[in-house]
């Protein structure tokens, strides 16, 4: 999952293909020399033991040709790391050209070069592409540090949509609960849970015809509950979800209103903890659900798997939910809010769910980045054998962010660098939230 941070399709043939030739056991990547190919070939050795999606990304060596084209570019910038400021752009340029073509949404690069420090995020990335930026636009933002402008097209943020299309700001600092009853275009009444340190903000609303509406711009609600030493934070967090399990509980249990739909807005819901997810969801069924399945790196070689392991999800519902459920999504859904998508396509495929996805195609990264117990922090001297899979650090040049888990949907359908595309292709154009509008008219059909 991407936590955090700014901090998951090839057929199923090649992903079960076990003939082909793995490349030879390799060292784990040290760099002796502060010099640029030194860190190159460390890092092409690190992620060639560390990187998860060799099935995906280099199906035919293509990583080896990855290393006999660029060893000799970094070879001529070669001179201490960070003394020239020219070679230092260029071998981030390097990194960028090389990065770029990763499937792994969750992948990040870090590199030190004394007073340079640059930063390389594939799902920025993404989303600056998909707004039609070119590649050296891309490359000076990142190398700059500049902010490239995202369109509501393309991506938009819970804040953006409880102010745009719900009438409602709010105050910077402190962590904010708030009761908002003033009807607005779209909703009567609605509660908000925002912690700006975060850049959280969840919202739960009610249309007069009784439709519920949940945004949520992320899945941090156990890092609330059990990480964060905030008591205001946590109280926040309970309210909130007590809150949505009980308006569903009620109406369960037929002590409640009447609900006559419910709308799950993930636009640029950037993931967060798994546990969340049965925090969130396990309200609306009862029964077992596999969603995904997922796999793991065994050994040091590129293409050493573990075995497919099923991702399930219990539910506690008194009865299954019976109403319609409309999702949606954006470019910026990634991580946890794709596994949310294809939790909701399981309740449909598997028990019949009434759901329907609106907006624009999902990011494409599935996979866990930091588990919630956080076995994956790789230090230097911890056995790769062990911890065979994402982060990894170079010393002090170089610190690497990628997936540890490999995720496929129920039915072996793939979306890494893909995304998952939704069943009604709508644009935001004018000054409405058209995307909003045509979930709720399909509930209200």
């Amino acid at each position: 999952m991407i936590r955090k941070a700014l901090a998951f399709t090839l057929v199923i043939l090649a992903l079960l293909c076990s003939c082909r030739p793995q490349p030879a056991e390799l060292d784990t990547g040290t760099v002796e020399e502060p010099l640029w190919s030194n860190l190159f070939d460390a890092y092409w050795k690190k992620m060639n033991t560390n990187y998860i999606f060799w099935l995906l990304d280099s199906p035919d060596d293509e990583w080896e040709r990855i290393y006999d084209e660029y060893m000799p570019r970094f070879k001529a910038l070669d001179g201490i790391i960070g003394e020239s400021k020219e070679s230092t752009d260029l071998a981030f340029s390097y990194f960028f050209e090389i990065s770029k073509e990763l499937s792994d949404l969750h992948y990040s690069l870090y590199i030190n070069a004394t007073d340079d420090y640059f930063f390389f995020s594939k799902y920025e990335y993404a989303l600056m592409h998909a707004e039609g930026y070119t590649d050296d636009e891309i490359l000076r933002a990142f190398r700059d540090g500049e902010t490239l402008s995202i369109s509501k097209n393309v991506s938009t943020t819970m804040d953006s949509i409880l102010h745009d299309s719900f009438g409602i700001s709010l105050d910077s600092g402190r962590p904010e609960f708030l009761s908002h009853e003033e009807p607005s275009q779209y909703l009567k009444e609605c509660y908000v849970f925002s912690y700006p340190d975060y850049g959280n903000c969840y919202i739960l609303g009610k249309t007069s015809d009784n439709i519920l509406y949940l945004g949520l711009s992320d899945f941090l609600f156990s890092e609330f509950l059990y990480v964060l030493p905030d008591n205001e934070a946590r109280e926040d967090a309970e309210k909130f979800l007590m809150l949505w399990k009980t308006a569903i509980e009620d109406y369960l249990s037929n002590s409640g209103e009447d609900i006559k739909g419910i709308v799950i807005d993930l636009r640029g819901n950037t993931g967060g903890y798994n546990s969340d997810i049965h925090l969130l969801w396990n309200c609306l069924f009862k029964e077992n659900l596999h969603i995904l399945d997922t796999r793991a790196k065994d050994g040091m070689n590129r293409l050493d798997y573990g075995p497919w392991v099923k991702y399930r999800v219990q539910g506690e519902a008194e009865r299954d939910f019976d109403k319609p459920i409309a999702l949606i999504t954006d470019k910026g859904t990634v991580s946890n809010g794709e596994v949310t998508v294809l939790l909701f396509k399981a309740l449909h495929d598997c028990y019949g769910f009434d759901v329907s996805t609106f907006g624009g195609t999902t990011a494409g990264g599935l996979g866990t980045a930091i588990t919630d117990s956080d076995p994956y922090n790789i230090s230097d001297n911890e056995d790769p054998y062990i911890l065979n899979a994402g982060q990894f650090n170079l010393g002090y040049y170089l610190s690497c962010t990628t997936q540890n888990r490999h995720a496929r949907y129920r039915n072996g359908e793939i979306y890494e660098g893909q995304g998952i595309e939704p069943d009604v292709f709508v644009d935001m154009t004018g000054s409405s939230d058209t995307r909003l509008e045509a979930a709720l008219n399909w509930i209200r059909r």
